[in-house]
């Protein structure tokens, strides 16, 4: 069991530091892609589609943008966009939407595999639960760039008529976080 617990440290370990050099090339790419005015404004309607369904009496108290362990298992790459009212997790009306953001795959799928090309060599024999921890750590990378996108275009929609018409509170915030675990307040 050592061992085990031993070599999956050694291989986190060697996949980051794959990954850190892979990011550096790849963060400058999403950076120029979401600067974009095109794109920005399909983030920006991923948002707005969201809010636009709130209907409810009560004012919404909360947007979270909420990554989803699945997903990276299933490959698909998928956030939660939610929307909450007062109970917040407990909410059992909130509105929730998937949201793609666009090149991510691909980018971090060449990641990947870059990542086992270069550790299959130190550690061959890779078992499919050592790859997928591998994805699930180096995803992180990603997260935190999803993360910044969410903070950089918040003021953009802020200023949309969208948020404007949203019944919210006026302490309404925006968090990032996994879905139902932990997060952090954004804006």
């Amino acid at each position: 069991m050592v061992y085990i617990q031993e070599r999956r440290g050694r291989l986190l370990l060697e996949a980051d530091k794959v990954e850190r050099e892979c990011f550096k090339k790849q963060i400058g790419i999403l950076q120029d892609y979401y600067q974009k005015e095109e794109v920005r404004e399909r983030v920006i309607e991923a948002f707005e589609k969201l809010l636009e369904k709130w209907d409810r009496e009560e004012p919404a108290v909360s947007l979270g943008v909420h990554y989803l362990f699945t997903s990276v298992h299933q490959r698909t790459y998928t956030y939660l966009l939610a929307l909450y009212g007062e109970e917040f997790y407990l909410d059992e009306r909130a509105i929730e939407i998937s949201w793609k953001p666009e090149l991510l795959i691909e980018l971090f799928e060449e990641d990947v595999r870059e990542i086992f090309r270069q550790i299959e060599k130190q550690f061959p024999r890779l078992c499919a639960y050592e790859k997928e921890g591998i994805r699930h750590h180096c995803m992180g990378y990603y997260h935190a760039a999803i993360y910044q996108l969410c903070k950089d275009i918040w003021p953009e929609i802020l200023e949309r008529e969208a948020f404007q018409r949203l019944k919210k509170r006026e302490d309404f915030s925006l968090f990032f976080g996994a879905y139902r675990g932990e997060g952090e307040v954004i804006a």
